[in-house]
């Protein structure tokens, strides 16, 4: 009998999907959404992970449900994507190219200067 992945070995292939979205929507020839409205569902200011979670942090979230993934841009300047599915979830920190990626996203529609 196989046993189903659980998240912690999901999220990996999760984020090469919800990356390759963020980086056709960054490129201008390839865009299949209008807006950042039309690429996400949410975006939520000063979001806490937990009821008493001090860590504030900002959400881009692209689904809800199962599974459910999205970006957290915590106030230090880390950035981590989070993979959940059905009381099971996991939450990645983003480096290199990934994290300027993400960052680009944010400066660029999110929190425009």
């Amino acid at each position: 009998m196989s046993k189903e992945k659980n998240c912690a070995e999901r999220i990996e292939e999760a984020w090469q999907d919800t990356k390759e979205t963020i980086r056709a929507f960054l490129e201008e020839g390839k865009r299949e959404y209008k807006s950042i409205n039309d690429l996400a569902l949410c975006w939520d200011e000063d979001f806490h992970k937990g009821f008493n979670d001090l860590e504030p942090c900002d959400c881009l979230c692209f689904s809800y449900g199962g599974p459910a993934d999205y970006l957290r841009f915590y106030h230090d300047g880390r950035i981590t994507y989070v993979f959940q599915d059905w009381g099971d979830g996991a939450e990645k920190d983003l480096d290199g190219d990934d994290y300027f990626l993400c960052k680009e996203l944010y400066d660029m529609y999110l929190f425009p200067m």
